[in-house]
């Protein structure tokens, strides 16, 4: 029981692709003339880590059916990589009639008129 649990696992791992051949992928070109080659590529490598946890967590019946989607994949990964990368600031309103003067590092009170 044990060997068909480590084909079937290892059966799973081999469809996985190589970063080379990803990165040849349309999008994710797109995406490296956009952005830094090799941050595009280490993004790769950390969304391919990922798939491998995934599917050693999955029990012996998923990887029975697992069957990779070349598309999908891609389609993940740039999702991925693009959520990854958007800039975490956001724009928020300071409604409590403090004047903040993050460039100083100080904030002043002013009566709002």
């Amino acid at each position: 029981m044990t060997s068909k649990k480590r084909i079937g696992r290892q059966q799973a791992f081999a469809q996985l692709p190589q970063v080379d051949r990803l990165s040849s992928h349309p999008e994710i070109s797109k995406l490296m003339q956009q952005l830094p080659r090799q941050l595009v590529i280490d993004q790769l490598r950390e969304q391919l880590e990922k798939l491998r946890l995934e599917l050693t967590e999955m029990s012996p019946e998923q990887l029975a059916t697992f069957q990779l989607d070349q598309e999908a994949l891609v389609d993940r990964f740039v999702r991925e990589i693009s959520r990854a990368l958007a800039p975490k600031v956001r724009r928020v309103i300071n409604a409590t009639g403090i004047i903040l003067h993050t460039g100083l590092g100080r904030a002043d009170r002013k009566s709002v008129v």
